[in-house]
């Protein structure tokens, strides 16, 4: 659920891995409530759409680093389909699904560095996704993107990631 946190994740994985052996890891009905937050919905509490997509960021690369090839996310992180004119209205975790896509598609390797702090290899260079902290190894003018998919050119000592403001 939305309320556990990376770390019970990344434990529920492992213990996965160990009962699967080498079948492949898929994660199904995977998402938040969209809403206020701290909005109850049913058995759910809600997250504001700018908190979801954070969490979508740090829950994906968790998940990736310990070795999931898929995940299922549930349609109402993504959309809404009532109420509007054209029929549906994406939400913001639609779009980081799309840019963790784009950067870390096809990824060779990835690597839990400490909490909050991944490592991947994407065409042999090094993608960070960041939720706490900057590893020691990352270094120099380095491009940084939001969780709105804002690209900026930056020292990488002045980057800040928070657990609500992922960086990749």
């Amino acid at each position: 659920p939305a309320t556990d946190t990376v770390e019970l994740f990344e434990q529920r994985i492992a213990a996965l891995k160990q009962w699967l052996g080498d079948k492949p890891i898929w994660v199904t009905e995977f998402g938040v409530v969209i809403g206020q937050d701290g909005q109850q919905l049913g058995n759910f509490t809600a997250k504001t759409e700018t908190d979801a997509a954070a969490w979508f960021i740090r829950y994906y690369a968790a998940g990736l680093a310990q070795g999931v090839k898929r995940f299922f996310s549930d349609r109402q992180s993504f959309v809404n389909v009532s109420g509007t004119s054209s029929g549906y209205l994406r939400y913001l975790p639609y779009y980081v699904n799309l840019m963790m896509e784009s950067l870390l598609g096809g990824f060779s390797s990835a690597t839990k560095l400490a909490s909050g702090q991944y490592s991947f290899v994407v065409d042999g260079r090094n993608v960070y996704v960041l939720s706490s902290g900057v590893p020691s190894s990352l270094t120099g003018q380095v491009t940084a993107y939001d969780k709105y998919g804002n690209a900026s050119v930056v020292d990488a000592s002045s980057l800040a990631p928070s657990n609500s403001d992922s960086l990749i």
